[in-house]
């Protein structure tokens, strides 16, 4: 990804990664074992609930459907132990295969301190513990996500002057450490992300390389499915209100799924620095952004064709009826494969467009390759499609007389 290190500032790195790893482990997992007993126990009330513990309401759904408490805490710890593997498997191979690439150790510390980021936020550190452990585990996370942004990929800080916001960084902390309640919370939440994204479009446009914007476009995908989903989680919680009278599972299991839904991130980084080659991103962003499309239009066609069939037949037969939705299916099924080409050509219209110019040359090209008899006719087309597509420096066409190399 970037220039190396030496094989001594290697081991270093190394060293020092083995102890923050370890260190956010215990951060990432103690809190878990301290509420082993709480997760096999309701709370009441809703309000003093911890993190994955289920309320009265949620456990008797949980019990009408078999399943004990202690089944519940078993399935939890062992879920948060898998996403702890997500997040560290990567960090791990990455710093052990690539510990002199700048932009992997990056990487690699950044994988590692992150959850331990999570477990603060999502509550597991309560608000009684002493302030010496709430402040790393709050600050050194989200300081690492940040210095995440300014350095990827290769590590070094580009521009220059992005150095001056990790300065810039620290005096916020230090700030909001003397004044938690002041406005200073702005720098680190708002200012310094929004400094981040513009430095990240700057590298992408003006220095990054082919490799180097291939990775970036792995962690952006990473970043986008992660936030969507764990969006999507948050609307379902607005919508599904957690709480009711039969009871609900949502409250216990949306802290996993949360953490779930981000963890997509590790896993596009982890691809982005051991085996960005492997895949075309391109490809799989294109497929995203078509079917994410085709579901957005055809849920909301289906919504309303059930919602609109649904009133006219209450109008006209004064009753519900399950032809709607019939219909409503039928015509949905029927529109799924043009809208999808429709999508695929809009897509590759608006963010690929060279190689869909490409495409369309080469199209164009075939089809009179077919009735073209003039060869010289022939050789210019040949140059001037290369020409168009490639866009290369020079072009030479080079033709070999085969006639005359059989000496007739």
């Amino acid at each position: 990804m970037s220039e190396g290190l030496s094989l001594r500032s290697a081991r270093i790195a190394q060293v020092v990664w083995l102890v923050l790893a370890g260190a956010t482990t215990a951060a990432y997992a103690v809190p878990v074992a301290v509420q082993w007993a709480a997760l096999q126990t309701i709370c009441r009330p809703v309000s003093a609930c911890l993190s994955f513990q289920l309320d009265a309401a949620s456990a008797r759904t949980l019990s009408q459907h078999g399943i004990s408490m202690g089944a519940f805490a078993v399935f939890t710890a062992a879920a948060y132990a898998v996403l702890w593997v997500i997040w560290y498997a990567p960090a791990a191979l990455i710093i052990w295969r690539k510990p002199q690439d700048r932009g992997a150790l990056v990487c690699a510390f950044f994988l590692v301190s992150f959850p331990a980021l999570v477990a603060a936020w999502g509550g597991f550190i309560p608000a009684s513990a002493p302030g010496i452990l709430q402040l790393p585990l709050n600050v050194v996370p989200f300081a690492a996500l940040l210095l995440f942004g300014l350095l990827f990929p290769d590590g070094r800080f580009i521009p220059l002057w992005t150095r001056w916001l990790v300065a810039l960084l620290a005096l916020a902390f230090a700030g909001l450490a003397l004044f938690p309640n002041s406005a200073i919370w702005v720098i680190p939440v708002l200012v310094l992300p929004l400094s981040i994204v513009g430095v990240q479009i700057y590298r992408f446009r003006r220095v990054s390389t082919w490799a180097q914007r291939q990775q970036t476009k792995w962690v952006l995908f990473g970043l986008v499915v992660g936030i969507l989903g764990l969006d999507a989680l948050i609307q379902l919680g607005n919508f599904a209100v957690a709480q009711t009278a039969n009871g609900s599972l949502y409250g216990g299991f949306s802290g996993i799924l949360g953490f779930g839904e981000i963890s997509v991130i590790p896993i596009t980084i982890g691809i982005a620095v051991l085996r960005s080659r492997l895949w075309d991103i391109d490809r799989i962003i294109n497929r995203a952004l078509v079917y994410l499309s085709l579901t957005v239009c055809l849920g909301g066609l289906y919504i309303g064709s059930v919602i609109g069939l649904q009133a006219i037949l209450r109008a006209v037969t004064g009753q519900q009826s399950g032809v709607a939705v019939a219909v409503s299916t039928l015509v949905i099924a029927t529109l799924f494969n043009p809208l999808r080409h429709r999508f695929q050509d809009l897509i590759a219209r608006i963010f690929y467009r060279r190689k869909y110019n490409a495409a369309q040359v080469l199209g164009a090209f075939g089809d009179r390759l077919r009735d073209e008899v003039d060869m010289a006719q022939l050789s210019r087309d040949l140059t001037s499609v290369v020409s168009d597509t490639l866009q290369p420096a020079h072009v030479s066409l080079w033709i070999v007389d085969v006639a005359g190399s059989d000496g007739r």
